[in-house]
Parts: C-alpha cells; sequence; structure tokens
C-alpha cells in the first residue's frame, strides 16, 4: 500500500478509501476471472472492502492477524496529547510500531466511513483467519468480532499459541500455505 511500510509514497498523503482504490484497480485491470485475497494487517480490511465491492470476483478470503477497522483502536491507544493535536490541528507524529508516522485527521475520519465491523458483513464464501496470540499489534479479539459480523458459514480460525504479528516463522509459513490449500478445496 502506497505510504505504508517501505512502499512507495508518504503516510499521511492516504486513506483507507485510497489503498481500498488501489485493491480494486489491481481486481479490475490486472487480475482475471474469480480470486481468492489474502490480507494481512490492514491488508485483512482492505480484503474485506474488496470481497463487499467486488462480490461475484472475490470467491475467498485468508485474513492474517486482520486489522479491521484498525483505526478506531489505533485512536483509542494514542496518547491523549497526540489525539488532542488531531482534533485541534489535523495531525499528529507519533512513533508506533518501530516508524515515526503522522497520524491524521482525515485517516480517521476516513477510516470509519470503511468500517465493516459495524453491521452484519455479508459474506457467504470460505474464510480463513489465522492470528498469532502473541501478537503484540492487532488483538486476536478482532478475528473473533469478524467471525461474529460475517455471515459466510464457512470460516475457520487458526490461532498460532507462539505467533506474533507478522506470522513469518517456517511453522506460520507452512499453515498459510495449508490455508490457501484448503481454501481452493472449499470453493
Amino acid at each position: 500500500c502506497r505510504g505504508h511500510g517501505k512502499s512507495y509514497g508518504i503516510f499521511q498523503d492516504f486513506t483507507i478509501s485510497d489503498w481500498k482504490k488501489d485493491l480494486l484497480d489491481m481486481l479490475d485491470h490486472v487480475t482475471s476471472g474469480p480470486q481468492i485475497l489474502v490480507g494481512s494487517s490492514m491488508g485483512g480490511w482492505l480484503m474485506m472492502l474488496a470481497a463487499r465491492a467486488r462480490k461475484s470476483r472475490v470467491r475467498g478470503l485468508i485474513g492474517l492477524a486482520p486489522a479491521a477497522d484498525f483505526t478506531n483502536h489505533l485512536f483509542a491507544e494514542l496518547p491523549k496529547k497526540s489525539q488532542n493535536e488531531i482534533k485541534k490541528n489535523g495531525y499528529s507524529n507519533v512513533k508506533k510500531w518501530n516508524y515515526k508516522y503522522t497520524f491524521t485527521k482525515k485517516l480517521f475520519q476516513d477510516g470509519r466511513k470503511n468500517f465493516v465491523l459495524n453491521k452484519k458483513f455479508l459474506f457467504n464464501k470460505p474464510v480463513i483467519l489465522i492470528h498469532g496470540l502473541q501478537d503484540k499489534d492487532v488483538s486476536p479479539q478482532i478475528t473473533q468480532k469478524i467471525l461474529k459480523k460475517i455471515s459466510s458459514k464457512k470460516v475457520q480460525i487458526r490461532y498460532l499459541k507462539n505467533s506474533g504479528h507478522r506470522l513469518s516463522s517456517k511453522n506460520d509459513l507452512k499453515i498459510i500455505h495449508n490455508a490457501i490449500d484448503n481454501i481452493l478445496d472449499l470453493i
């Protein structure tokens, strides 16, 4: 996603709507046929937005520590000083996740417009959610919220006792590969 991590651009120049548009552009102009979306962290939220927008194309979802509606939780976790700066000045500089971010009022307002867990999430295809119980960035409770909101009867959750947010150990990768095989069998 532009401006996210080591990608092109500056984080504060983008919002969830921008990243959703980028994903939809990829689906519409780069891929063809049915798709299984795999989203990690913020990508887990984006895959849900794309599934809602492209119902006929998206045949399954695999969420890796999915951070659905994360802007809501992020704002609540910010120090009061940063919250007040965002409200008053429209932005605040914050060090989080070993990066320096400029969080904008626009990010939080736009995030609210894109929430997926504020009502029933209508998606009746296979979903596999994988979450490390040692995740310090995205609470495993978010995965439970997704389970409660999603309409699909074909939802699996795989909690990994000793895994964190990155889900990048050899064992984590085996489980992710297994999930891809499983979802292919389900569609």
